[in-house]
């Protein structure tokens, strides 16, 4: 295999405000080679510096450009305080390949070092930036809240609705609903900061335990409750356009499903598609679809061969699979449903079908529970937390869809949470926000993260940033093109 190393980023300004990106590996190279090793080093900006690694492990920069130190051009670096003699740096950890000089990838039969400091498959908690100044204005961030929804954009996490049993004595006005919250959060990645959104339109009231997906800029809300649980539910759709923040309700036809909430959706050759939940009293396994052209529903349920249809739940998980809607979880009121066989729906032939799958080698299946959440990233999908009516979990799972096969990943969960919200990035970072943590229904307002793949090296260098640039938000933004970095990032910033 290519043999791999790790990124030291060290971040530099001087007088003249200059930044400067330097690479170095702090791994064995070249382990058996005759052959100097070349290294091709990204960094955030367009620019990229060679540097050249022999096999006595001496590093020289080879590259003119402005923006390496002089010093170090064309010199061995003998130790990695050499490289930091004057700088304040960051380590952001990454793999990437060595090459030959004549630009084949070097390899060796030792194994692939991990990648330093990304968490792969780890949780790391992401607290809001506190930025304190003389005195602080309008600073907001969210109530502690359970049964809300979010999605991800590579800029922000949207949370919308959710409910907390503390505040059944706040009085509401013609906006609000409390203990059920009646509103849109935005947390940006760059700045670390909430912001609670002013919307246009009408904004549904049914907001605990209702389903949202993201479509390109466009928000939708499918179904939910409002308070009391089940008797005020919705089968509305609800869009809200992230750009303008603008509410309308779609106007639809056809079968209509029942009003439920704890329902899950997905999107399957441009429809929206419907399974399960619960009016309250009534818990159903149905499955319909709103044509997103037409605007029509149609119901799945009595087309094909359903002797094997599931029993009736809510706040389950799906994925979608070559065409099949697979089922994890759920349950009723003092039921949670396992995971050892799996229903699945197929879209196409219409029926449900049961399918066994293959259990962790050493930890046999997850437990059954309901409230738990699940992202899907290609064939695979990871679950987290849940409850199953006397005990909140906190473990993590992965799934391979086309193997039907459980892995229990080593990571745990900081608490142990049910009534969660997850959502994934294209980038491949998993967030998860809110939810209950104690028996006594006690919320939180806490972000997590997890990467889920190795990101890429301009995305750990935009991160590091963020991190190491104050108050990024009000910077000017001919400046921040002046340090080198690339207008997409700093559209980021809002």
């Amino acid at each position: 295999m290519p043999l791999y190393g790790y990124l030291i980023q060290v971040n530099r300004s001087g007088n003249d405000g200059a930044r400067y990106t330097l690479t170095k590996t702090i791994c064995t190279i070249g382990r058996g080679s005759d052959c100097d090793v070349t290294i091709v080093a990204a960094s955030l900006s367009p620019e990229h510096c060679r540097i050249v690694v022999n096999t006595q492990g001496e590093v020289f920069f080879t590259s003119s450009s402005p923006w390496a130190p002089a010093l170090l051009n064309n010199e061995p670096v003998q130790n990695i305080d050499q490289l930091f003699h004057y700088d304040v740096f960051t380590v952001v950890g990454h793999s990437f390949r060595f090459e030959t000089p004549s630009g084949q990838p070097l390899r060796n039969t030792g194994s692939q070092p991990p990648p330093l400091c990304i968490g792969m498959n780890r949780f790391v908690h992401v607290p809001p930036r506190l930025d304190f100044t003389k005195c602080i204005t309008d600073f907001q961030e969210p109530a502690p809240r359970s049964g809300h929804r979010i999605v991800v954009t590579e800029d922000n996490i949207w949370s919308i609705g959710g409910y907390n049993s503390d505040l059944w004595d706040i009085e509401n006005d013609d906006f609000t609903n409390y203990p059920l919250f009646r509103e849109l959060w935005k947390f940006n990645f760059a700045t670390r900061k909430w912001k609670k959104m002013t919307t246009l339109g009408h904004m549904p009231k049914e907001l605990a335990s209702h389903s949202a997906i993201l479509l390109g800029q466009q928000l939708v809300v499918y179904g939910g409750t409002g308070i009391p649980f089940g008797v005020a539910s919705s089968n509305e759709v609800y869009v809200c356009n992230l750009k303008t923040l603008r509410w309308s309700k779609l106007s639809t036809s056809g079968d209509v499903p029942l009003k439920t909430y704890g329902n899950s959706v997905m999107l399957f050759d441009e429809k929206l598609c419907v399974f399960g939940g619960t009016t309250g009293w009534q818990y159903n396994a149905e499955v319909h679809t709103l044509d997103l052209n037409t605007l029509e529903w149609e119901d799945l349920n009595n087309m094909g061969n359903n002797t094997k249809e599931p029993p009736g739940r809510y706040r389950q998980e799906v994925a979608l699979h070559k065409n099949k809607l697979y089922i994890f979880g759920g349950g009723r009121a003092d039921e949670s449903y396992g995971f050892e066989n799996l229903p699945a729906y197929d879209l196409l032939k219409l029926r449900w079908q049961e399918v066994k799958t293959t259990g962790d080698g050493k930890h046999g299946f997850p437990q059954p529970r309901k409230c738990h959440s699940c992202i899907q990233q290609d064939n695979e999908l990871y679950m987290c937390g849940g409850y199953n009516g006397i005990e909140i979990f906190g473990d993590f799972w992965k799934f391979n869809l086309d193997e039907m096969k459980w892995t229990k990943l080593e990571a745990t969960m900081p608490k142990p949470v049910y009534f969660h919200s997850t959502s994934l990035t294209k980038s491949g970072c998993m967030y998860i926000y809110g939810g209950v943590t104690h028996i006594d229904d006690i919320r939180t307002s806490h972000i997590y993260r997890v990467w889920l793949k190795i990101p890429k090296l301009s995305e750990l260098s935009w991160q590091n940033i963020t991190h190491t640039v104050a108050d990024i938000e009000n910077q000017d933004k001919s400046h921040l093109l002046q340090l080198g970095i690339p207008i997409q990032y700093l559209d980021r910033i809002n």
